[in-house]
C-alpha cells in the first residue's frame, strides 16, 4: 500500500489571504505546495491528498481549486475529496467529514501523517473531541492561522513541521 500525508484546508480566513491586500496568494500558493512537498519527503509519503474543507459554497471551492492547480509546484500533490457547505446547517459536519474521508483513506493507504488548517479553533476542538468516538487513531496536526490566511499557514508549517524535522536530521547525522 501507498504511504499519504493528508492535508486539510479550509478556505476564508485560511487558505485565501484573509482579505490582506499585501500578500500575493498566488506565490503564497507555490510556497504551500512547497512546504506540502517537503512535509511530503519528510514523511517519506508516496503523495499528499489536498482536500479543502469549508463552510463555503461549490463556486468557492472551485475557484480556490483552480488557483491551486494553476501555482502548484509538485506532482506529487493529489486533490482529494473536498467537502463544501450546501446549506448553513452544514458547517457543523466539518469534523465529522474528516473523520469519514480518514476512515475511507485508511483503507487504501497507509496514512503517514495528517495535517488541518483552519482559522477557526471550534472546529479544531469539535475534531479533536469526535476522534474516539469514529475510531480515528491518528495525530492530526492543528494549524490555526490568526491573521494573514495561507500566509500565516506557510509560516507554521516552515517553523513548527519542516525546521523542526530538519534540525532533528541534523542532530542524528
Amino acid at each position: 500500500m501507498k504511504k499519504i500525508t493528508l492535508f486539510f484546508c479550509d478556505i476564508c480566513g485560511t487558505f485565501d489571504t484573509n482579505s490582506n491586500i499585501n500578500i500575493d496568494q498566488n506565490k503564497e500558493i507555490k510556497k504551500l505546495t512547497n512546504n506540502l512537498e517537503k512535509i511530503k519527503e519528510k514523511n517519506n509519503s508516496d503523495k499528499v491528498i489536498f482536500s479543502f474543507i469549508t463552510a463555503d459554497n461549490l463556486d468557492s471551492v472551485n475557484i480556490e481549486e483552480q488557483k491551486l492547480i494553476d501555482n502548484a509546484c509538485s506532482t506529487d500533490i493529489e486533490l482529494g475529496k473536498h467537502f463544501y457547505s450546501k446549506h448553513k446547517a452544514d458547517i457543523n459536519n466539518k469534523a465529522m467529514q474528516i473523520l469519514g474521508y480518514i476512515k475511507e483513506l485508511e483503507k487504501k493507504y497507509i496514512i503517514d501523517e495528517i495535517y488541518y488548517a483552519d482559522d477557526c479553533e471550534f472546529y479544531h476542538i469539535m475534531l479533536y473531541g469526535l476522534k474516539k468516538i469514529v475510531n480515528v487513531d491518528y495525530f492530526i496536526n492543528s494549524i490555526i492561522p490568526k491573521e494573514n490566511g495561507i500566509a500565516e499557514v506557510n509560516k507554521i508549517l516552515e517553523n513548527e513541521h519542516i525546521k523542526s524535522s530538519q534540525k532533528i536530521k541534523k542532530g542524528i547525522v
